[in-house]
Order: C-alpha cells, then sequence, then structure tokens
C-alpha cells in the first residue's frame, strides 16, 4: 500500500475526524475507549475534535487514519443488518465465544491493536449477506449475528 501525501491526509482527516465522533458518540463511547480505539493520548484526541469541528486544518497521521477507517468499516458491517443504535452497541459489548474473539466482547478488541480492530471488520465482513448471489451461496447456510 502507497503511504498517502499530507495534501491527501489533509483533505480526508477532518471528514474522517468527525464521522468517528458521530460513530463514537451513537455507540456511547467514552472518551477513555475512544483513546484506545485511536492509539492516542487525550491531548491530541480533543485538539483533532477541536479542529476537526470547526472546520480547521488537520492531518492526522496514516496509523490513526488506518484506525478510523477500521472503525468505519466495523459501522458499515453493523449498518448492513439494519439493526438501531441500541442493538450495535449490545453486539459490541456481548462476549462472542468465536474467533477472533474467543470469549471477548467485540469493543475489547476494537480497543487493542489495529490488527484486532481489522479482525473485526473482517469478521462482519465474512457474515454479512453478499448482495449478488451466486452458485457457491446455495451450498452455503447463512450465519446470523445473536442479537439479544
Amino acid at each position: 500500500m502507497k503511504e498517502p501525501t499530507d495534501e491527501e491526509r489533509a483533505r480526508v482527516s477532518g471528514p474522517v475526524m468527525r464521522t468517528f465522533e458521530n460513530i463514537a458518540k451513537r455507540w456511547d463511547l467514552p472518551e477513555r475507549r475512544r483513546l484506545q480505539i485511536l492509539g492516542c493520548n487525550q491531548r491530541d484526541f480533543r485538539n483533532w475534535v477541536r479542529l476537526a469541528r470547526r472546520h480547521q486544518p488537520l492531518v492526522l497521521e496514516t496509523n490513526t487514519l488506518m484506525r478510523i477507517s477500521a472503525i468505519l468499516g466495523v459501522f458499515a458491517g453493523l449498518r448492513q443488518f439494519g439493526k438501531t443504535a441500541e442493538e450495535e452497541k449490545h453486539w459490541l459489548l456481548s462476549p462472542i465465544p468465536v474467533a477472533p474473539f474467543a470469549g471477548q466482547a467485540p469493543i475489547g478488541l476494537l480497543s487493542e491493536s489495529f490488527e484486532r480492530q481489522i479482525d473485526v471488520r473482517r469478521y462482519l465482513e465474512a457474515i454479512v449477506p453478499s448482495s449478488i448471489p451466486n452458485e457457491a451461496d446455495a451450498i452455503v447456510e447463512p450465519y446470523s449475528i445473536e442479537w439479544h
């Protein structure tokens, strides 16, 4: 993957940060959890949010943008099921016995490394029903997320 330029990062940083904040609010994530997800300190985080809200220049590091991208993918995966914010939060907080979770709640993995965030994103991508069925779909039993 080619490293994005400063100009590319500057173009997307504000909108991406605002989107991340909207998702975090939807999921009622406390600031501590947001810092863990982004892998940053409180001072930087608050500055990023302030700049993004004011539509002022902001250039996030590639690592931060990648972490936010993973969260956007998780959000998109959950939205494919058409569930409410409450159901999304319940899923994020519920232990899941299968890999990659091994009994942990998804939010725990999202708060770890970028690689673990991608594990959650890939899990959702794997279970989201395909929009274009093909021959292989006829022999596979659909998998569903348990929404309690």
